[in-house]
């Protein structure tokens, strides 16, 4: 089989173990009564030949509540699917799986860290990405990129 075939479907069996993670985490924020939101952003690779994805782009949206982006698929994926997904609670904690970026958006900024701090709401670090590659590599499945 092809080793590029067998990496996406690698990476595609990890992003939805870390999308129903988030899911979960989500679900719990909704149930306890906070208001949460879901994103998903569309990753801009496209079909083959360069056509849009019209299933994913069917998925996407900002800031949509959490029971409406379960009914929508928001948490969904296909093979070789880029698509980044996070969610955020009225408190403002969020969780990422986007798998473009190392960042956590404006969440890192030191103004909004420094407020977080201050109204005593725990900050939430980590880089799932960065660990998944990096054990992907000690499986000799991947190059060890950061």
């Amino acid at each position: 089989m092809d080793e590029a075939l067998i990496m996406n479907a690698v990476l595609t069996a990890i992003m939805r173990i870390a999308d129903d993670s988030l899911k979960e985490n989500a679900s719990n924020a909704a149930n306890v009564g906070f208001g949460t939101y879901v994103t998903r952003r569309y990753d801009g690779k496209g079909l083959s030949g360069g056509r849009e994805c019209q299933w994913c782009l069917d998925r996407c949206g900002e800031r949509v509540p959490y029971q409406e982006a379960v009914a929508r698929g928001m948490f969904e994926r296909h093979p070789g699917c880029g698509c980044e997904i996070d969610y955020i609670t009225e408190r403002g904690t969020q969780r990422q799986t986007g798998w473009k970026t190392n960042t956590w958006s404006d969440m890192q900024s030191p103004k909004v860290l420094e407020e977080r701090k201050n109204a005593g709401i725990r900050i939430i670090s980590g880089n799932q990405r960065r660990r998944i590659l990096r054990q992907l590599a000690e499986l000799g499945l991947a190059s060890a990129q950061s």
